[in-house]
């Protein structure tokens, strides 16, 4: 998932402007309410990868190399 998350992110992103444009002209359809709430979801679990696998690369390397300021 990760070799791709900059190329993801923005499909999410433009998916969800074209959605959120539908639902300004017919906000009432229940199949274009889903499509968003599952497109936001989406996005949030694309942003929660992201924060956590480079908090793991930075506590790793951080591990590695040790506090070099003491």
């Amino acid at each position: 998932m990760f070799g791709n998350f900059r190329n993801k992110l923005e499909r999410n992103g433009e998916k969800l402007l074209e959605v959120e444009q539908k639902l300004i002209i017919q906000p009432h359809i229940a199949r274009l309410n889903n499509w968003h709430y599952r497109l936001i979801k989406q996005r949030e679990k694309m942003h929660l990868f992201n924060q956590k696998y480079w908090g793991n690369l930075a506590r790793k390397d951080w591990l590695v190399n040790g506090d070099r300021h003491s």
